[in-house]
């Protein structure tokens, strides 16, 4: 565990923020997005996965209260970096306008390029340094579109996701990487509330056993 964090085993229980959650929802589908919503748990033992509640873990004790926002990043038709742009700009609007005096933090966690387990599989470096080199400097946008132009290699079997599967529908790829590696538009997300703010690169290693890009990044004097 990093210095400073305590092992908590067990399930834990995270407080909501309704009232926030119902002005996100709503505003949301004023901005033009069509978002589902749950009002509890389908499966309470279960709980909510790893990519929310090991953030919390880190970066909270679970008390503070969390509005989780799950993003199909993934399964085609699913989210491109253009749209998970138009998504951070419109939570941030509906944040600046709640008529409550909130600190509101946007985290954003998952994979960088990462395609364990898959044929051929391989660590594309210099697509994620060119990537947190916008984030660094605040353009988001850049990022987004430098996520959505790049184009699968015909001979790469790694990120082979039009076959339906587990892990695809099996429809026509959506622009940019493939497979876990679309995780990185969650950081596109929640980054892009921050558009314009200079980022901190805490950390960015390059891990070949699995392989996955791994990067930590932080903004602390938003605009």
């Amino acid at each position: 565990m990093p210095e400073g964090v305590k092992q908590i085993d067990g399930q834990q229980t995270v407080p909501g923020h309704p009232a926030l959650a119902k002005a996100l929802l709503y505003g949301l589908t004023n901005n033009g997005f069509d978002p589902a919503y749950s009002l509890a748990l389908p499966n309470p033992e279960v709980g909510i996965g790893h990519a929310w509640m090991n953030p919390l873990g880190y970066f909270t004790d679970y008390s503070i209260p969390t509005i989780p926002i799950v993003l199909n990043s993934i399964y085609a038709p699913c989210l491109s970096g253009k749209r998970a742009i138009e998504l951070g700009h419109a939570l941030r609007k509906i944040i600046d306008d709640y008529p409550e005096d909130l600190r509101v933090v946007s985290v954003g966690s998952g994979g960088l390029w990462h395609t364990p387990g898959e044929a051929d599989s391989w660590l594309n470096e210099e697509f994620d340094e060119v990537g947190l080199k916008h984030l660094e400097a605040g353009d988001i946008k850049g990022w987004a579109a430098h996520f959505d132009a790049y184009v699968v290699p015909e001979d790469d079997r790694s990120q082979a996701f039009d076959v339906p599967s587990h892990g695809a529908s099996g429809l026509p790829l959506m622009p940019g990487p493939q497979g876990g590696t679309r995780e990185e538009l969650d950081w596109i997300a929640a980054s892009s509330m921050a558009e314009g703010s200079p980022f901190t690169i805490a950390d960015f290693v390059n891990i070949y056993s699995s392989p996955i890009n791994f990067a930590m990044a932080y903004c602390d004097s938003v605009k």
